[in-house]
């Protein structure tokens, strides 16, 4: 049983299938936040079936739900909107909740992870590949795989200057090309931890670097030539390396994330010890918003670090409790530099529900 619940988790983990919840705290300005929006996916039927059948056999160690508790409480507390920071909580419960699950059942859950990931990494290079083609999303079909409809004319889309035209960045099953491309590229590392069967890598490979090339995502391209470079075949970082020198990132990017850069440590500044609450940053950024407010740019901070101490304070710092997290895999390691890297310039590691379980599954491959 319990096998077949990491099974329907695994397939329905890229998926972007979910229903959301609007209550009066997912609004700003009268307009509906997806960020702010309590959302049940797929994926987490399954987790909470694998979830409650596991309970039946191992125990969780009380200490650690008790500091749990403890700290999600007074974070809660000192929250500027304490039923948005509870949901907040909520959800990133499903974080040490799914560390857990799979150190209990690690090789269990290890022998679906490679075809698990490659079946991923094919599903995501068609449809970039599609939507790519296509120049918006792949039709109504494409709804039930998580897909959103879009075109290449839909406000706020992503897109890419190339040779004078403008060109759709493919958004696959995730909420933004950025987050489908670090996804992708951590996702192949740690198929290359568990040490696979040579077809799975080369098919894996293939579909990572269509995605990797369609997304043009310079951070990832730039952390995917870095980690390319540490090895012995220096060559593979070619078809990588060529469009990050001669396509340049649109400058208005910059300038939206260091201005959310500065909010986020006005926000910080105002609020060191416990933050806004977790899940606060977009209901008090236009309270901190140190520019024009027709320039105010609804999105999270740019920075996985200063989100998160933005919206916790100096005690959010307290949950990264000294565990030895160390591995003796390599790519594990190079996973979780690529991890740590891309949160230097983009929040979906927090945001993004898929990116968000992955590191989960990063975290819980620890020492394997």
């Amino acid at each position: 049983m319990i096998s077949l619940w990491i099974l329907g988790f695994l397939f329905t983990l890229p998926l972007q299938l979910g229903r959301h919840f609007w209550f009066p705290f997912s609004y700003l300005w009268g307009l509906p936040v997806d960020y702010l929006a309590p959302t049940f996916y797929l994926s987490d039927f399954f987790f909470l079936g694998w979830l409650v059948t596991s309970l039946y056999q191992y125990r969780p160690q009380i200490k650690v739900v008790l500091f749990w508790l403890i700290f999600a409480t007074v974070n809660i507390i000192f929250s500027q909107n304490w039923q948005l920071a509870s949901f907040s909580w909520l959800r990133f419960s499903q974080l040490p909740l799914l560390v857990w699950l799979i150190r209990r059942q690690k090789i269990s859950f290890q022998h679906f992870l490679s075809a698990s990931i490659t079946g991923w990494l094919i599903l995501e290079a068609f449809f970039a590949l599609l939507e790519t083609l296509r120049q918006g999303s792949a039709g109504t079909w494409g709804w039930w795989f998580g897909e959103r409809s879009f075109s290449l004319v839909t406000p706020g889309i992503a897109k890419l200057h190339l040779g004078g035209r403008l060109l759709l960045r493919p958004y696959a099953t995730f909420p933004h090309p950025n987050a489908l491309a670090g996804f992708t590229l951590v996702a192949f590392l740690l198929l290359l931890s568990l040490q696979p069967r040579r077809l799975l890598v080369t098919v894996a490979g293939l579909a990572t670097t269509i995605i990797l090339l369609l997304t043009a995502s310079h951070l990832v391209w730039a952390i995917a030539v870095l980690i390319i470079l540490t090895t012995p075949r220096r060559w593979l970082a070619l078809p990588l390396l060529i469009p990050l020198i001669l396509i340049p990132p649109p400058l208005t990017s910059w300038q939206h994330r260091w201005q959310l850069f500065r909010a986020a440590l006005l926000i910080w500044q105002h609020h060191p010890l416990f933050g806004v609450g977790l899940g606060n940053f977009l209901p008090q950024l236009p309270h901190f918003w140190p520019f024009s407010p027709l320039q105010l740019w609804l999105q999270p901070v740019h920075n996985l670090y200063l989100l998160w101490l933005s919206q916790t304070g100096f005690w959010g710092l307290l949950i990264l409790w000294p565990e030895h997290f160390w591995s003796r895999n390599r790519f594990w390691q190079l996973a979780g530099l690529a991890i740590l890297l891309s949160g230097l310039g983009d929040h979906y590691w927090l945001t993004s529900q898929q990116n968000f379980l992955l590191l989960g599954i990063w975290v819980g491959l620890a020492n394997s």
